[in-house]
Order: structure tokens, then C-alpha cells, then sequence
């Protein structure tokens, strides 16, 4: 921080005002009074506070950044500013520098439990989930009634698969506060995770999330003006905090790509500030597109209508940057979801359908989704992934050694994963294992894992672990294994999708809940059933099957990108068709009954 100098005083009338303008709302008017008082003295640190705290509630984080920095200049005891400060950083993704910043407040306020819990949290940002836990701990024993500190320590837990523990913080989040979104999202997340949860738990927080939305939102709720032609061009508004370099981006954009544009005008809205190359190519394969990250519900509900949306879909769901409050306006006249989480409804009934792939379909069902289930072709579709390298060789022909892989997300591993793995690896002694996720970047956590899997008598030498990595290399990496292993309860997805452009099956348990039925759906699409095990105990027996015919898993192989390339999640038109087919059946629906 800036070397302490003699502090300003601003007389305490002057600044009442800028604050009264602010809790007003009337930030124009706040700002012009705030730059007055620096006018006649620059040096005012509490000033200089609320004018950075003004740019930040506008979205101007840079520049909000630098004040809050002169305003510690001015007077390192003003507490307030590394609070702002902290959550200026966290906003532009400069986790390392915020760390930096809860720590100095907590030297000079060691019991404030909300700088604990921003510390944690940014422990866990930054992958480190020991010291999140260690931090978000101390933050709930200094003030137990602090909400966000027990919903960051749900995060932290759930990041690393420990799912009944993050459940029972999110729970004590819900009882402090019971219309706390993110506690309230993070639950219904944590449950989809959670091999103890049962499907009628999960149905419950669902719901009951649900109606509470919509309870809140009917006075935002207005009737709908759209011409009820059945025949018209259709105006389709996709809502996704993921229209960038995300797994869920690589699923929406042939939706962009591919449509009838006689028949669909599309748009999109964006509720992420984080816009990279991808995001372009988003916004320039949509008739309109929006970023409207930080909007209120309000002010989104209104653009929709004033866009004159006929169709929402949501990308999202429960996920992290859903706008579950949006769905319950209910803006657009038809309401879906699907594609981006397909783990399971969204509890809403203002959503009129799921959309969601083979065998996927028959979970939902089974689960009482709300919403009517639309089965399509495929549960999504990818545009190939850009600079993938050629599908190599079977490594078990090169090496003579088995290899199994795993890729997905650590949150998704729990116990009944690792006995699924060890399964395998009992039925295959030869095989080596290699793992590869983001949060094996941190120590603990490749410990952990280590531990875990020896208790169930896998070797340590038989591991290989490793963390994040660029995108070429990842895909390099898939090509190292012969079979990936999958997750339960909650299956791969856009991985699973991924291993097969680069000739790699996964081997998969078929889930009881719609979540764990991503990767059979995608096998399905490309005739790869045998890879789908219907009952769990024969999971390590189908993997030493597969691997004892290495001539045929090659032959496989060879030829699965082609598959893949012919199959609807490549070649997404059928998909697309079949989507544009239900838009037109329930859009025709719609106009009959606004007509009557």
C-alpha cells in the first residue's frame, strides 16, 4: 500500500449527501457532488472512496480500482476501502492481488469474520482449497450469522467432491438468509454432485426454490404482447453466462450457427463480463446480442420484451451466472432450458420444456421434471474443437501398458467414483491411471486423491496427476489414454464429448438421475452402447473386456472422429431441425391460446 500522508478532513454534511444520493440510487448525482468535494481538496480518502465505489456499482472497475488504492494512500486505517478494494480486484479476476488485500485488512481487524470470508474465497479462486477451507472456517466461527461465509465454504468443499459437508454449509446459508440465491443454487448443484441425496431431496429443493422465485417476482410480471401469428419468423433469445471459452459455450454456439434463419431470428444475452474471441463469434452469428452482466431482473425482463423475444431458452439453469429470477418474470411468452445443465430441472413452472438428448430424456422423466421434456437427436451438439491434433495410434499397441484417463472437473469425483475406479483398475492390474483436473494444481489435493485411491488398494505408482493446462494440451493429454473412466452420479459431458473427437471412448456407468445420462447419451448417438454399463458392479469387469480386444478398441479409434463427424453432435443440422420442429409445435400452441 501507498506510504501513509497527513489526512484531508471533509466535513461530514458534504459526504452525508454523496451517501444519501448513493443509497438513493441516483448515481449521477452522487458523483457530481463527490468530484466538488475533490475538486476543493483531492486528498479526502473517505471521498475518493465513494467516488471509486460509484465507478464500481457502474461497472467501471479499473478506475474504481485506483481510487480505492489513493484512498488507502491517504489513510491506511480507513477499513471500508480494502473492502471495495478487495471486491474491486475479485471482479477483474485478479484473485492474487485481492488475497493480498483481505490479508492486510485482517492485520488490522483480525476478528472480522466477512474479511475471512473474502479471503477464502479467494484462497479458492486461486485453486488453493486447504487454505479456503482453513480461512472460511475461521469466518463462520467469528460470525456464525454471516450467510456468505458459510455459503463460500460450501464452494470450497463442493470444489473438491466433498458434497455432504458443502450441503450442510449451504443449509445453514438458507437458514440465515432463505432467499439467498447463490446459497439456494449452490444447494440444488451440491445435491445433483451428491451420491447420498435422493432423487425425492433434490425434487424438493428444486421446487421449493422454485415457487419462492416465482412468489417473488409476480408483481414483475407482465402480460405478453407478441403478434400470435403461428407461421412467423421467430425471434429466439438464448441466455448464458458462458457465450466465451467454456464447456457450456462449445454446446450453444452451433445452436447460433446452425439455424434456419427464414425461420428463427436469433439473439443472444450474455451475462458474463468475461468477453474473449469466442464471445465475438457469438455476437456476430446473432441478429442481436447483449451483454448484460450485472443488469437487474428487472431491467432484463424489460429489453426482452422491448426485443420482442418470443422464445427464452437458458443455458444455465442452477449452474454459476444462471438467471433463474429471469425464468420466473417469465418475459418471453415460451420458456425452455437445457443444453448448458442438463443435470435436472429447473423447478420452475413458468419453464415450459427441457430439452435433452436419448436415454437423457428418460431420466428426466423418471426424476418429475416441471417442465414438459423434449427429447431431441442428441443432448447438444460441438463445433469441432479448434486446433485438436490428429487422432493418434492406441497407446496400449505403443506402450503395452493399459492407460485409463479421467478429465472431468474434481467437484464430480466422490467415494462412488473412486470405487468405480478401482474397479477398473483392479480388473486391469497392468493399467496406469491418469488424471488430469484444474484443482490438481494444489498439493493437498493430488495428496488427497493419492490417499483416497490407495485405501482402495490402487497403487500411488500407478497414477499419473496433473492440473490445468492450455488448450492443445489438454486435448494431447485425452489422446495419452486407451479408455477414459467416468463420474457418478453426475456423468461427463462436453469432456466426454471431446474424448470422442480424439478417438477415446469413455467407459460409463448409466445414472439413475438425468445428470449421470450425458455421456450414455452421447454414446448412444454414435452406436457406442457396449460402453454404457447398466449396473455398476460389472463396471470394472466391461473395462477389462474392452481393453483385453486391443486390435478392435484401435480399429475404434481409427475411425471414431469420422463417426462422430456423421453422428447430429457434430453434424448439428438434424439436431437444430428437431429443435426449430418443437419451437413451431408449442409456438403454434401459444397463438391458439392467446387467440381464444
Amino acid at each position: 500500500m501507498p506510504t501513509s500522508q497527513p489526512l484531508a478532513t471533509a466535513a461530514p454534511d458534504d459526504l452525508a449527501r454523496v451517501e444519501a444520493l448513493m443509497a438513493a440510487g441516483r448515481l449521477g448525482e452522487a458523483e457530481a457532488a463527490c468530484r466538488a468535494l475533490l475538486a476543493e481538496d483531492p486528498t479526502r480518502a473517505r471521498a475518493l472512496m465513494r467516488l471509486g465505489e460509484i465507478g464500481a456499482r457502474k461497472g467501471a472497475w479499473e478506475p474504481a480500482i485506483a481510487l480505492f488504492v489513493r484512498a488507502l494512500g491517504r489513510d491506511p486505517g480507513l477499513l471500508e476501502a480494502y473492502r471495495h478494494l478487495g471486491h474491486a480486484l475479485a471482479q477483474r479476476r485478479r484473485f492474487a492481488e485481492a488475497r493480498r488485500v483481505y490479508a492486510a485488512l485482517i492485520e488490522r481487524a483480525p476478528e472480522d469474520g466477512e474479511a475471512h470470508s473474502n479471503l477464502g474465497a479467494m484462497y479458492g479462486s486461486l485453486g488453493d482449497y486447504e487454505a479456503a477451507c482453513r480461512a472460511l472456517r475461521r469466518a463462520v466461527e467469528l460470525r456464525p450469522g454471516f450467510a456468505p461465509a458459510h455459503n463460500n465454504l460450501g464452494v470450497a468443499l463442493a470444489r473438491v467432491g466433498r458434497h455432504g459437508e458443502a450441503i450442510e454449509a449451504y443449509r445453514r446459508a438458507i437458514v440465515l438468509a432463505p432467499d439467498y440465491r447463490d446459497a439456494r443454487c449452490n444447494l440444488v448443484f451440491a445435491m445433483d454432485l451428491d451420491p447420498d441425496t435422493t432423487a425425492e431431496a433434490q425434487r424438493a429443493a428444486r421446487l421449493d426454490w422454485g415457487e419462492r422465485l416465482i412468489e417473488r417476482h409476480v408483481a414483475l410480471r407482465r402480460p405478453h404482447a407478441n403478434p400470435p401469428d403461428p407461421e412467423r419468423r421467430l425471434r429466439v433469445g438464448y441466455l448464458s453466462p458462458d457465450f466465451r471459452r467454456h464447456a457450456a459455450g462449445t454446446v450453444a454456439l452451433p445452436l447460433f450457427l446452425r439455424h434456419d434463419r427464414d425461420a428463427v431470428e436469433v439473439h443472444g444475452y450474455f451475462n458474463d463480463p468475461r468477453a474473449d474471441e469466442v464471445t465475438e463469434r457469438f455476437a456476430v452469428a446473432a441478429e442481436g446480442f447483449r451483454a448484460v452482466a450485472g443488469w437487474s431482473d428487472e431491467r432484463l425482463a424489460q429489453q426482452i420484451r422491448a426485443d420482442g423475444i418470443d422464445i427464452l431458452v437458458d443455458l444455465a439453469g442452477h449452474s454459476l451466472g444462471g438467471r433463474l429470477e429471469l425464468l420466473a418474470i417469465k418475459p418471453a411468452p415460451l420458456q425452455f432450458s437445457g443444453f448448458g445443465y442438463g443435470a435436472g430441472s429447473t423447478g420452475l413452472r413458468t419453464v415450459d420444456g427441457f430439452f435433452a438428448g436419448p436415454v437423457q430424456a428418460e431420466g428426466l422423466r423418471l426424476d418429475g421434471a416441471v417442465e414438459e421434456v423434449i427429447e431431441l437427436p442428441a443432448p447438444f451438439a460441438i463445433e469441432p474443437p479448434e486446433g485438436a491434433p490428429p487422432v493418434t495410434p492406441l497407446p496400449l499397441l505403443a506402450r503395452g501398458q493399459p492407460t485409463f484417463g479421467s478429465f472431468n472437473r474434481l467437484s464430480k469425483v466422490c467415494g462412488r467414483t473412486l470405487d468405480l475406479w478401482a474397479a477398473a483398475l483392479a480388473a486391469v492390474p497392468a493399467a496406469r491411471f491418469l488424471v488430469k483436473a484444474g484443482e490438481l494444481d494444489s498439493p493437498g489435493e493430488r495428496e488427497r486423491l493419492t490417499a483416497a485411491l490407495a485405501g482402495r488398494g490402487v497403487a500411488p505408482g500407478r497414477l499419473e496427476l496433473r492440473g490445468a493446462s492450455g488448450r492443445a494440451e489438454h486435448l494431447a493429454a485425452i489422446a495419452e489414454a486407451d479408455l477414459l473412466l467416468d463420474t457418478t452420479p453426475q456423468s461427463g459431458s462436453a469432456t466426454t464429448a471431446e474424448a470422442l473427437w480424439m478417438g477415446v471412448p469413455t467407459l460409463t456407468p448409466l445414472g439413475a438421475r438425468p445428470g449421470g445420462r450425458a455421456s450414455a447419451s452421447l454414446l448412444h448417438c454414435v452406436g457406442l452402447e457396449e460402453f454404457v454399463v447398466a449396473d455398476p458392479d460389472g463396471f470394472g469387469t466391461r473395462a477389462a473386456a474392452l481393453l483385453a480386444g486391443p486390435g478392435r478398441l484401435a480399429r475404434l479409434r481409427e475411425g471414431l472422429r469420422d463417426r462422430l463427424r456423421r453422428s447430429p453432435i457434430v453434424e448439428a443440422r438434424p439436431l437444430v431441425a428437431a429443435l426449430e420442429a418443437a419451437y413451431r409445435e408449442r409456438w403454434r400452441r401459444w397463438c391458439a391460446g392467446a387467440a381464444a
